[in-house]
């Protein structure tokens, strides 16, 4: 779930690319986001994933810039649907 609506804000459909990289994090680690994220977000920070682990496990660097894009607490440098659709790492593995 976003930050946003964790924190009873407002939001609009970046909600929806942060559930997307939840969900990409989750299937490419083997571990929830939420394990992470809770403090963070409360504390208005980025949620602190293990990146290195999805290194070791192979992940491109695009595939990781493009979950950190994501999984921005901060709405505006968030990645808007257009940017991820035409992000390096989905135009290149659809």
């Amino acid at each position: 779930m976003a930050p946003e609506i964790l924190k009873l804000e407002r939001y609009d459909y970046k909600v929806d690319v942060f559930s997307i990289g939840s969900i990409l994090y989750t299937l490419f680690s083997g571990k929830l986001l939420i394990e992470y994220a809770h403090n963070s977000i409360r504390q208005n920070k980025n949620p602190k994933p293990n990146y290195a682990a999805l290194e070791e496990r192979g992940l491109s660097d695009d595939a990781i810039d493009f979950l950190k894009g994501c999984l921005k607490v901060t709405t505006n440098l968030r990645l808007s649907v257009k940017e991820a659709l035409t992000h390096r790492w989905f135009k290149v593995n659809i």
